[in-house]
């Protein structure tokens, strides 16, 4: 995997997740039926046809009594300007207000953003990086964690279609590490940087059915939403640091964890709802968030060792780095 010297914006990782520099990724169960990602390893996906779903709820059915027909019909970005390419979000676009999103390549101004990203360490200028290059007014700090990820591999492929990139491979043999303990070949052995132009992209599109069939009566004074960039560049600027590792820090990400996948008011007005929530409240909140958390893109690759011939697959992830 990449390593980056920047620490992590997770709030709270998954388990199977290596802190880094990265954004956040998922877990991968259930794979689109195909993919929607840019050419140069799969087609430009065709543009969303509008849906009508309420702002106010995760789902609702829109009835012809809803909208008129003479209601004039919007038009996204990527139908109006050839400068646009439609992005299918992981998500389905399931916690937001707008249905659709368009995004064109990288330009000199936003390269410049993502050279101070990398100079500074500083998330916040390549998601402002990523933001002036969406269509149709939208930001990328409105997106979950888990698209916006997906979205820099789009963004990724879509500008840059051979991106020479290395990753530090490792080999989990057994026999090999066994061979190294007993001093029979060097530590060294065990470790080879790896050349490669694109990893293996395994897409995790949101189960909508699943959030349908949770029990959430106990949250139904809550507005439930998803932990987004915005989120996540607070968390990473005003939360973590007051926090030193420990029992005290273990706290605190559970607390503003768990308010992330709350809608409404500031990240710490939605800590307090959490801090007051009863038992059935929070362990419902945390199914829904097992379940909504749920989607994304896994980067992966496979290496051959050259010491013992075994094969290992190493997770990479998408960075600044891999945009300089």
């Amino acid at each position: 995997m990449i390593q980056h010297p920047i620490k992590p914006l997770n709030i709270r990782p998954k388990p199977t997740e290596t802190q880094q520099w990265g954004f956040p990724g998922a877990n991968s169960t259930t794979t689109a039926a195909g993919s929607n990602l840019p050419p140069g390893s799969h087609d430009i996906p065709k543009a969303n046809e509008h849906t009508l779903v309420s702002a106010e709820e995760i789902y609702q059915e829109v009835t012809s009594e809803s909208i008129g027909l003479d209601t004039v019909v919007y038009k996204s970005d990527s139908e109006t300007n050839s400068d646009y390419y439609s992005v299918k979000l992981p998500t389905d676009f399931c916690f937001y207000d707008f249905k659709s999103l368009s995004v064109k390549k990288v330009t000199g101004r936003v390269q410049a953003k993502f050279t101070r990203a990398g100079a500074e360490g500083n998330a916040r200028y390549m998601v402002e990086g990523v933001s002036s290059l969406l269509g149709d007014g939208l930001s990328a700090f409105d997106l979950s964690a888990y698209d916006f990820k997906y979205l820099l591999h789009f963004i990724l492929l879509l500008s840059y279609p051979v991106s020479p990139r290395k990753v530090v491979a490792e080999c989990e043999s057994l026999e090999h590490i066994q061979r190294v303990q007993e001093g029979l070949v060097a530590d060294s052995t065990l470790r080879e940087v790896v050349n490669y132009d694109r990893p293996i992209l395994k897409e995790t599109i949101l189960d909508k059915d699943k959030l349908k069939a949770l029990d959430l009566s106990a949250l139904s004074n809550f507005s439930l939403g998803v932990y987004t960039m915005r989120d996540a560049i607070d968390w990473e600027e005003n939360y973590a640091p007051k926090f030193p590792k420990g029992r005290a820090d273990e706290e605190a990400q559970f607390i503003y964890d768990l308010a992330a996948y709350l809608k409404g008011g500031t990240l710490e007005e939605r800590a307090e709802l959490v801090r007051e929530m009863s038992v059935p409240q929070f362990r419902a909140l945390e199914s829904y968030r097992e379940v909504a958390q749920d989607h994304g893109v896994e980067a992966t690759l496979k290496h051959i060792c050259k010491e013992c011939g075994a094969e290992t697959v190493t997770d990479v992830t998408v960075s600044v780095r891999d945009f300089l």
